[in-house]
């Protein structure tokens, strides 16, 4: 059958039309997804998606496929593609690109990141088609947290206590782990009411590391620890502390050539379950 195509950005979309698309779309893939209205909610304002740029395919007026993505400043990120099941193999994901590219560049976006599953090789051909170059493989990570007492009860004055945003960024700058976009800074800040970060501290006064934990999930954002403090059981003190023993919890899109924090998390009862490839696409 030959269909016809509209392509538009998505600012006029109604929210319950795009959950039922993205449900459909995503029903049938590696990691399959659903999410509620109050989930969606949740990712567009946590990862800054911003639907006058997120583009639709549409058919007969009726969504078919959508790209949505965040921006932050002049920087576009890829936060799903998808496309109807009934919809595929009609070259959507290219179009929709050929269509929102030169109107990226006209907004003066220098670049655009997106992860794919590793083992998608037909959106990785897609995606190489359009443009966009492999940077690195992350691995995703869950398990149930199973933290045993550890050096870390030798450290004296060992705490936990509050950490403001502002102070997070100091720490942040010292990061030798480059997280993905949905775990960086600005979408920590877009939700950082609903998280909790807190710091390790020695008598109050040195961080010496960080958690930052998304209780409604289970979902850990960004672990670290200062550099000359590792391996001593600072990480797993705050594990212990924050999430607690017998927990599940997930990490998404960790650096898979850092063997330290991979280590980390299989030591505390984690395991990858998910191998992804990071792509970018330079705009100028």
């Amino acid at each position: 059958m030959t269909y016809s195509f509209q392509y538009r950005f998505l600012k006029n979309v109604n929210l319950e039309e795009l959950l039922l698309v993205f449900n459909k779309s995503f029903s049938d893939h590696t990691v399959p997804v659903k999410l509620t209205m109050e989930q969606l909610k949740d990712k567009i304002k946590a990862e800054g998606i911003d639907l006058t740029i997120s583009v639709g395919a549409f058919c007969n007026k009726e969504l078919v496929g959508f790209i949505l993505h965040a921006k932050n400043n002049n920087y576009l990120y890829n936060s799903a593609t998808g496309v109807l099941p009934s919809f595929r193999g009609n070259n959507l994901t290219n179009k929709m690109y050929d269509y929102a590219i030169p109107l990226f560049k006209s907004f003066n976006m220098r670049k655009i990141n997106l992860e794919v599953v590793s083992s998608n090789e037909t959106a990785s051909k897609s995606y190489r088609k359009i443009g966009f170059k492999k940077w690195r493989v992350v691995n995703c990570v869950k398990g149930i947290t199973n933290v045993k007492s550890s050096k870390s009860e030798e450290i004296e004055g060992l705490q936990i206590n509050n950490l403001p945003y502002y102070e997070y960024l100091i720490s942040f700058a010292e990061k030798d782990i480059i997280p993905t976009w949905e775990n960086n800074e600005f979408c920590i800040h877009n939700f950082e009411t609903t998280l909790t970060i807190r710091k390790a501290t020695i008598n109050g006064n040195t961080t010496v590391g960080y958690l930052i934990f998304d209780p409604r999930y289970n979902k850990i954002l960004q672990i670290w620890v200062k550099e000359s403090y590792r391996r001593k059981g600072i990480a797993s003190f705050m594990v212990k502390e924050l999430i607690g023993n017998d927990k599940n919890f997930t990490i998404t899109n960790i650096d898979g050539q850092n063997f330290g924090i991979h280590s980390f998390f299989k030591s505390i009862g984690g395991e990858p379950y998910l191998e992804q490839v990071e792509m970018e696409m330079y705009l100028d």
